[in-house]
């Protein structure tokens, strides 16, 4: 018989869906690492943020520990969107894909129309 319904599934196996999937495990991270030293994250807020001062003449281990913090979000925050691109990169390529694939083979109203002449010549 005709594979009138192709496979589908198998989400979970595509470069596109991991790669959205590490994005948005790293921009839960980001928020959590920014509530840790005082940014609530809400727009709404008006809370203080909790980073001491940063002098230049004077460091100390706290101030040491909240800029190199400061610096992971900053860090992970610029990798994430590298991590964007290269999902929306996957995504269009996805797309041209399934837009190939549709105009060589039809959707699904076609291959069912396909089916049903075959069928009826063959009991013709």
């Amino acid at each position: 018989m005709v594979d009138l319904i192709p496979k589908h599934g198998g989400y979970r196996k595509l470069n596109s869906f991991q790669v959205a999937q590490l994005v948005y495990g790293v921009a839960v991270w980001i928020k959590e690492l920014n509530r840790g030293y005082g940014h609530s994250g809400q727009g709404g807020s008006r809370r203080q943020c909790n980073e001491p001062e940063i002098s230049s003449t004077r460091s100390t281990p706290s101030t040491l520990s909240t800029l190199s913090t400061k610096i992971y979000p900053e860090f992970s925050a610029n990798a994430t969107l590298v991590l964007i691109a290269v999902a929306c990169s996957l995504l269009d390529r996805q797309v041209e894909r399934l837009t190939k694939d549709f105009e060589n083979e039809g959707g699904f109203s076609e291959r069912l129309y396909r089916v049903r002449s075959t069928k009826r010549r063959k009991t013709r």
